[in-house]
């Protein structure tokens, strides 16, 4: 009877867990753990402080303006963010300025639905199966470096609108919430 009662639980958290994804998403609120280790990076004036754990690193801006000379105006550059071979940037108002990220309180944290890369992974592993380079290429012509599944991952995350990364932060129970976009050659 107690081991029917502890499936039964397992099975349900494991539902509860992956429930927060559905293959009709347009929005992602992706977990990030930046750390609190870091080290400075000074290039010209300007500090950036790099985060890296292993899984998740973050160059993190000290937030100046700076001058640039073609636009003959300041511009605030936004925070970049990797998440192992995902990269992203924070949004841009004009493409030179960064969009502030919003702080909220961690209680109201929980209206959103967060996930975190183990969850992400899982689910894409089991909505998103890739296929075979030579099952949906076109065998006629070569192409090099082989394109993505056009079914996989990659429709998943060309489907998104937005992508939020949240960071939470447990001393002063608020977490930071940036929209970004995906950088690279995942769309």
């Amino acid at each position: 009877m107690r081991q029917i009662i502890i499936l039964i639980f397992l099975f349900g958290f494991s539902c509860t867990c992956y429930s927060q994804l559905s293959k009709t998403d347009t929005v992602l609120y992706l977990y990030f753990n930046k750390g609190e280790i870091y080290r400075e990076l000074n290039y010209s004036g300007r500090i950036t402080k790099v985060y890296a754990n292993g899984i998740y690193s973050k160059y993190e801006r000290d937030g100046k303006s700076i001058f640039h000379p073609i636009l003959k105006r300041n511009i605030t550059l936004p925070d970049s963010y990797q998440i192992r071979a995902h990269e992203f940037e924070g949004l841009t108002k004009d493409g030179y300025d960064r969009v502030e990220p919003a702080i909220i309180k961690l209680k109201d944290l929980r209206k959103f639905p967060v996930v975190t890369l183990d969850q992400l992974n899982e689910f894409l592993k089991l909505n998103y199966k890739e296929r075979m380079p030579w099952e949906y290429r076109d065998t006629t012509y070569i192409i090099i470096p082989e394109p993505d599944d056009p079914q996989g991952a990659l429709s998943f995350w060309v489907q998104l609108k937005h992508i939020f990364i949240v960071e939470k932060n447990l001393k002063s129970r608020t977490a930071t919430i940036t929209e970004v976009r995906i950088v690279g050659n995942e769309m």
